[in-house]
C-alpha cells in the first residue's frame, strides 16, 4: 500500500468530498440511482464505480474521471480495473494504480498518469461498499488531481515567509526592550525602597522578568 499522507494544499479536488460520499446514509442503494450518479457528475472529484458481482466490472464513472484518467465512459464500462491508467508516483514503487484499487482500501497514495503529451499526478482512494447486510456489493474509487505551483506562486509563498520572519523578529526585539525597560523601572523602585527585604523581593523580580 502507499503510504504517502494525502494533502489538501495541492489537490484539484477536496478529500473531504470522499468522506463525505462514504457517509452518504444508504450508499449502496443510492450508488444504484440515477439521481446520486447526477450528483456525482457534478463533482469536481474523480468518482468510479464497480459492481463486485457476479465479476467486478466499472459500471459508472463521473466526468471528472473521464478528463482525468482520459477514458470515456464507453471505453471502460463493463471493464475491470485494468482497463484504467497510472503508476505510483514514488520512484521506488510501480504499482499500477489498477492493482493498488484492487489490494488496498481507503487512501492509496499518488500515481502518475500519461495522458496525451502530459503526465499529471493524482491522489487515489478506494472503498468497498457493503449493503445493510454486510454484503459487498461495489467498490468505489476516487481521485484528485494533485496541482503543481509554478515558479511564480513559489517565489510569492517564499515573499511572503520572508515577511512573515522579518515581522516576528521585529516583534521579538520590541517585546525584548520592553522587558528590559520594565527590569530596570523595577530595579531603579528596588534602590529607592528603605525596607531591604522588599527591595530584595523586588530585585528577585526583575532577575525572573
Amino acid at each position: 500500500m502507499i503510504t504517502d499522507q494525502a494533502s489538501t494544499s495541492s489537490e484539484g479536488g477536496d478529500p473531504n468530498d470522499v468522506e463525505k460520499i462514504l457517509a452518504t446514509p444508504g450508499l449502496a442503494d443510492a450508488l444504484e440511482s440515477d439521481r446520486f450518479k447526477q450528483f456525482l457528475d457534478h463533482l469536481p472529484l474523480a468518482i468510479a464505480v464497480s459492481e463486485l458481482l457476479p465479476s467486478e466490472a466499472i459500471t459508472y464513472c463521473n466526468r471528472e474521471f473521464e478528463a482525468l484518467t482520459g477514458q470515456s465512459a464507453e471505453a471502460i464500462h463493463g471493464s475491470g480495473w485494468k482497463a484504467i491508467p497510472g503508476i505510483a508516483a514514488p520512484r521506488h514503487d510501480e504499482t499500477p494504480l489498477a492493482e493498488a484499487v484492487i489490494i488496498d482500501d481507503e487512501y492509496l497514495g499518488r500515481f502518475k498518469i500519461d495522458r496525451d503529451d502530459e503526465q499529471i499526478e493524482v491522489q487515489a482512494w478506494s472503498n468497498t461498499i457493503e449493503n445493510d447486510d454486510a454484503v459487498p456489493m461495489f467498490r468505489l474509487v476516487a481521485l484528485a488531481r494533485v496541482l503543481q505551483q509554478t515558479d511564480g506562486e513559489l517565489n510569492v509563498q517564499g515573499q511572503a515567509l520572508r515577511i512573515k520572519d522579518a515581522q516576528l523578529r521585529e516583534l521579538q526585539h520590541r517585546v525584548k526592550n520592553n522587558l528590559q525597560m520594565i527590569t530596570a523601572l523595577i530595579r531603579m523602585e528596588a534602590r529607592n525602597i528603605a525596607d531591604d527585604e522588599t527591595g530584595a523581593r523586588f530585585d528577585r523580580l526583575a532577575g525572573r522578568i
